[in-house]
């Protein structure tokens, strides 16, 4: 099968509504985070649907999962799941990751490992030009450690920088 016979849109993986209500709603919420944090046509943008198995194996080794960044702010994503989080164990933080990963449009986002960023997008080209696009919003993945100090209220000056830049 080609590669060209799986090509969707963001946008189109993006409007397809998931069978748990909750699970929806928390999808959502990330939809309207990337709406607002990412470039005008964001929906136009190409991407291949990969089914996680292909992309992660069905059980995805902690090495994989450590090294999983989504192209969208690591508190909008805590916060889509909890909108009152102050805080994510680190138990939290792996299922939020594994539950990321089961959906079509999150598992789009996916920037980093390169290489499944890479098999996403289809070519190191089309790679490249989204990770140009989002380049802003890639300033504001951060780990867990400094996530929960930006969730506490303790801003980290890096972080801070980063968002002022992005404003």
């Amino acid at each position: 099968m080609a590669m060209s016979e799986n090509l969707t849109t963001l946008g189109e993986l993006a409007d397809i509504q998931l069978e748990d209500e909750e699970n929806n709603e928390t999808l959502q919420r990330i939809v309207v985070a990337v709406e607002h944090n990412y470039p005008e046509g964001w929906r136009q943008c190409k991407v291949l649907d990969v089914p996680k198995e292909d992309l992660v194996g069905k059980k995805p080794d902690s090495n994989i999962l450590n090294k999983l960044r989504y192209a969208l702010s690591t508190v909008d994503l805590i916060k889509a799941f909890d909108e009152d989080a102050h805080s994510i164990s680190e138990k939290a933080f792996k299922d939020m990751k594994l539950s990321l990963l089961e959906w079509p449009f999150t598992r789009a986002l996916i920037i980093y490992s390169v290489t499944l960023g890479i098999k996403i997008r289809g070519s190191a080209a089309r790679y490249e030009l989204f990770s140009a696009a989002v380049d802003d919003v890639k300033r504001r993945v951060v780990s867990r450690e400094a996530v929960n100090r930006i969730l506490r209220g303790e801003h980290t000056e890096t972080y801070e920088r980063k968002r002022r830049s992005t404003s």
